[in-house]
Protein backbone atom coordinates (compact mmCIF):
# COMPACT_ATOMS: atom_id res chain seq x y z
CA UNK A 1 0.00 0.00 0.00
CA UNK A 2 1.55 3.28 -1.06
CA UNK A 3 1.81 5.95 1.58
CA UNK A 4 2.00 9.68 1.03
CA UNK A 5 2.37 12.82 3.10
CA UNK A 6 -1.02 13.81 4.52
CA UNK A 7 -2.60 17.08 3.52
CA UNK A 8 -5.43 18.83 5.32
CA UNK A 9 -7.41 19.31 2.10
CA UNK A 10 -7.11 15.68 0.98
CA UNK A 11 -8.18 14.33 4.37
CA UNK A 12 -11.05 16.84 4.58
CA UNK A 13 -12.28 15.74 1.14
CA UNK A 14 -11.91 12.05 1.99
CA UNK A 15 -13.90 12.44 5.24
CA UNK A 16 -16.63 14.45 3.50
CA UNK A 17 -16.93 11.77 0.82
CA UNK A 18 -17.26 9.18 3.60
CA UNK A 19 -20.09 11.22 5.16
CA UNK A 20 -18.29 12.69 8.18
CA UNK A 21 -18.74 16.31 9.22
CA UNK A 22 -15.37 16.93 10.84
CA UNK A 23 -13.42 20.17 11.10
CA UNK A 24 -9.96 19.32 9.71
CA UNK A 25 -6.85 21.35 10.50
CA UNK A 26 -3.10 20.94 10.70
CA UNK A 27 -1.67 19.38 13.87
CA UNK A 28 0.76 22.31 14.02
CA UNK A 29 -2.20 24.53 15.01
CA UNK A 30 -2.39 22.75 18.37
CA UNK A 31 1.11 23.80 19.34
CA UNK A 32 3.35 21.38 21.22
CA UNK A 33 1.58 18.15 22.22
CA UNK A 34 2.89 14.93 23.69
CA UNK A 35 4.06 12.32 21.15
CA UNK A 36 3.30 14.57 18.18
CA UNK A 37 6.30 13.15 16.33
CA UNK A 38 4.54 9.78 15.89
CA UNK A 39 0.96 10.96 15.31
CA UNK A 40 -0.77 10.80 11.95
CA UNK A 41 -3.55 12.84 13.54
CA UNK A 42 -5.29 13.84 16.76
CA UNK A 43 -9.08 13.56 17.05
CA UNK A 44 -11.19 15.66 19.43
CA UNK A 45 -14.84 14.62 19.81
CA UNK A 46 -17.65 16.56 21.45
CA UNK A 47 -21.41 16.22 21.83
CA UNK A 48 -21.79 20.04 21.73
CA UNK A 49 -19.48 21.02 18.88
CA UNK A 50 -18.19 19.58 15.61
CA UNK A 51 -15.58 16.89 15.94
CA UNK A 52 -12.10 18.16 15.09
CA UNK A 53 -9.27 16.31 13.41
CA UNK A 54 -5.75 17.72 13.47
CA UNK A 55 -3.61 16.12 10.75
CA UNK A 56 0.16 15.80 11.03
CA UNK A 57 1.14 17.09 7.60
CA UNK A 58 4.77 16.14 8.26
CA UNK A 59 3.99 12.45 8.76
CA UNK A 60 3.99 9.77 6.10
CA UNK A 61 0.61 8.06 6.69
CA UNK A 62 -2.02 6.43 4.52
CA UNK A 63 -5.00 8.67 3.62
CA UNK A 64 -7.52 5.86 3.19
CA UNK A 65 -6.49 4.12 6.38
CA UNK A 66 -6.72 7.37 8.32
CA UNK A 67 -10.21 8.07 6.96
CA UNK A 68 -11.38 4.60 8.06
CA UNK A 69 -9.73 4.98 11.47
CA UNK A 70 -11.38 8.37 12.03
CA UNK A 71 -14.77 6.93 11.03
CA UNK A 72 -14.32 4.00 13.40
CA UNK A 73 -13.22 6.27 16.23
CA UNK A 74 -16.12 8.70 15.76
CA UNK A 75 -18.48 5.71 15.76
CA UNK A 76 -16.95 4.44 19.01
CA UNK A 77 -17.33 7.90 20.56
CA UNK A 78 -20.95 8.17 19.41
CA UNK A 79 -21.71 4.73 20.93
CA UNK A 80 -19.81 5.64 24.13
CA UNK A 81 -17.45 2.70 23.59
CA UNK A 82 -14.15 4.39 24.34
CA UNK A 83 -11.11 2.25 25.02
CA UNK A 84 -7.99 3.09 27.03
CA UNK A 85 -6.53 5.01 24.07
CA UNK A 86 -8.90 7.94 24.72
CA UNK A 87 -8.50 10.89 27.07
CA UNK A 88 -11.91 11.65 28.58
CA UNK A 89 -13.03 14.97 30.02
CA UNK A 90 -15.70 15.31 32.72
CA UNK A 91 -17.99 17.17 30.27
CA UNK A 92 -18.15 14.16 27.93
CA UNK A 93 -15.63 15.39 25.38
CA UNK A 94 -12.80 13.02 24.50
CA UNK A 95 -9.63 13.00 22.44
CA UNK A 96 -7.29 10.42 21.02
CA UNK A 97 -4.16 10.29 18.92
CA UNK A 98 -3.90 8.19 15.78
CA UNK A 99 -0.62 6.55 14.85
CA UNK A 100 0.60 3.30 13.45
CA UNK A 101 1.18 0.36 15.77
CA UNK A 102 4.80 0.18 14.63
CA UNK A 103 5.36 3.87 15.52
CA UNK A 104 3.90 3.37 19.00
CA UNK A 105 6.11 0.33 19.62
CA UNK A 106 9.21 1.87 18.03
CA UNK A 107 9.04 4.96 20.25
CA UNK A 108 8.40 2.94 23.40
CA UNK A 109 4.94 4.34 24.06
CA UNK A 110 3.56 2.61 27.14
CA UNK A 111 1.09 -0.09 25.94
CA UNK A 112 -1.31 1.01 28.69
CA UNK A 113 -1.63 4.35 26.88
CA UNK A 114 -2.68 3.05 23.47
CA UNK A 115 -5.09 0.58 21.97
CA UNK A 116 -5.83 -0.90 18.58
CA UNK A 117 -8.48 1.03 16.68
CA UNK A 118 -12.11 0.00 17.09
CA UNK A 119 -13.10 -3.09 15.11
CA UNK A 120 -9.48 -4.32 15.05
CA UNK A 121 -7.43 -6.78 17.04
CA UNK A 122 -4.16 -5.62 15.51
CA UNK A 123 -2.74 -2.60 13.64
Amino acid sequence: MAESILSVDSIRKSLQEAGFDVLVRSLAQLGPIENSEILCAALFCSRRERHQLFVNTRMDCDHLHLTKDVGDLIGAYDRDQLDRGWNRKPNGDASTGICTQSAAIRTGLNPQRWAFGPNRRSG
